[in-house]
């Protein structure tokens, strides 16, 4: 893994009207020029221009906004073109009040992927509205290429099915981590400085306090546990509840909500994490309340952090084995023994990946062959080629995703069209 750019960052703003790229650029250096440089250029010509000598000098583009009407090249193309260049960088087009005909093409270009969304031009200082989407966007793209604060840092062979297993357990946790190969000269001063040898792989080192070697999930969870408050699973001592809810998907984590916010003393139980099959999504764009689309994996920490406010309690890498009834209640026997008691029990398992029923495939699973894993592996698949295999939304999120690192994305698909499995919107995109 590559050391990071420790220049700051860069914020491109387009725009060819003089006083409204005069006020864009006052309000981005007032509020982000110690921690970010700002370029702004007065035509599309020069901003590509500028954007190809930043690529050149190895910069790092986090964000960059462009005025749609402009001569020789609107503000979508322009941002299309620079997605080639920065596919990283967050796009979105700047509106002028009372712009009645931006409507189409706005609506055209966030179809097709070309923005990410559109900001109001600032007119007044400081523009709060305006603010909140540069900030949003900032957000967004430090979490994956400044996260800074490391919790977990994971040593071991880039192709190791257990070591992809465990990167995505706490991909989708939304923790940040830091993975090393064996062989490169951070990891191996990693397991110098914890004393642990290269011959029992992965280790994994939580907050820089604790090594554990080739663990489990469960030793993985409930040490972080013990370290942060919303790592919290059952409290000590219960294990009799109003409500137990097995799976913490988007169904089961909604259930949790409702069913906590109502005083019901409620436990989660999940065999991985929160966030089930949605969690590995890296924008749903569709699900109400998220104009501008969101994360699988931020959608899920929201919704977990919601039912943990509201006093629910979580049992994570553990799976309910056994179901009967003990005179009025129900009791759960979990993977590791555990015997839990609800007064109601909701099943919200979700769902699981079909195989590809191909023998030799199996063998190379987190080793070149992932399911659901576009989020995770991501980056890892920076200049190769991509073959998604699927038709539905989940293939289609991937596709996308994975079209910012690798040099082609193929997308596999067995029936004659797209639309039979996915919504119109990927279609298009």
């Amino acid at each position: 893994m590559n050391e990071p750019n420790l220049t700051r960052p860069v914020l491109v703003a387009i725009d060819d009207d003089p006083g409204d790229l005069a006020h864009i650029e006052q309000e981005l250096h007032k509020r982000y020029g110690e921690d970010y440089r700002v370029v702004c250029e007065a035509s599309t010509e020069a901003g590509l221009e500028a954007l190809r000598r930043l690529e050149a000098a190895g910069d790092e583009v986090a964000v960059v906004l462009a005025n749609q009407w402009m001569p020789g090249m609107n503000g979508t193309e322009f941002l299309s073109r620079a997605h080639q260049i920065f596919p990283t960088a967050k796009r979105a087009l700047l509106v002028a009040p009372k712009d009645t005909a931006i409507r189409e093409p706005l609506l055209q270009a966030t179809a097709l992927g070309h923005v990410d969304y559109y900001v109001g031009k600032p007119w007044r200082s400081p523009d709060e509205p305006f603010h909140r989407v540069v900030t949003e966007f900032l957000d967004e793209w430090t979490m994956v290429h400044r996260p800074g604060f490391v919790a977990l840092r994971i040593v071991g062979e880039r192709w190791s099915e257990r070591a992809h297993e465990i990167r995505d357990l706490w991909s989708r946790s939304r923790v940040p981590l830091e993975f090393r190969e064996v062989d490169s000269e951070g990891g191996k001063k990693l397991l110098a400085r914890w004393g642990k040898g290269s011959d029992r792989l992965p280790v994994v080192i939580l907050f820089d306090r604790q090594a554990l070697v080739d663990p489990t999930n469960e030793d993985m969870v409930d040490a972080f546990a013990e370290s942060v408050p919303f790592g919290v699973n059952i409290r000590k001592g219960q294990l009799t509840f109003d409500l137990v809810v097995l799976g913490a998907g988007p169904a089961g984590l909604a259930a949790t909500v409702y069913g906590a916010s109502e005083g019901l003393d409620t436990l989660v139980v999940d065999r991985e994490t929160f966030g089930g099959q949605a969690g590995t999504s890296s924008l749903i764009r569709n699900y109400l309340g998220f104009a501008r689309g969101i994360s699988g994996q931020e959608l899920a920490a929201q919704a977990y952090t919601q039912a943990w406010l509201f006093g629910a309690s979580f049992c994570f890498a553990r799976a309910g084995k056994v179901l009967r009834r003990v005179g009025g209640e129900l009791a759960i026997t979990l993977s590791d023994g555990t015997e839990v008691v609800g007064r109601a029990v909701i099943v919200a398992t979700g769902v699981s990946y079909r195989r590809l029923d191909v023998p030799a495939l199996e063998a190379l699973q987190g080793t070149g062959v992932f399911y659901g894993a576009a989020v995770t592996e991501a980056q890892a698949t920076e200049g190769r080629e991509v073959y998604v295999v699927g038709g539905g939304n989940s293939a289609g999120q991937a596709a996308m995703h994975l079209s910012r690192y690798a040099s082609r994305v193929t997308v596999v698909v067995r029936g004659s069209s797209l639309s039979a499995g996915m919504s119109e919107y990927l279609t298009q995109e």
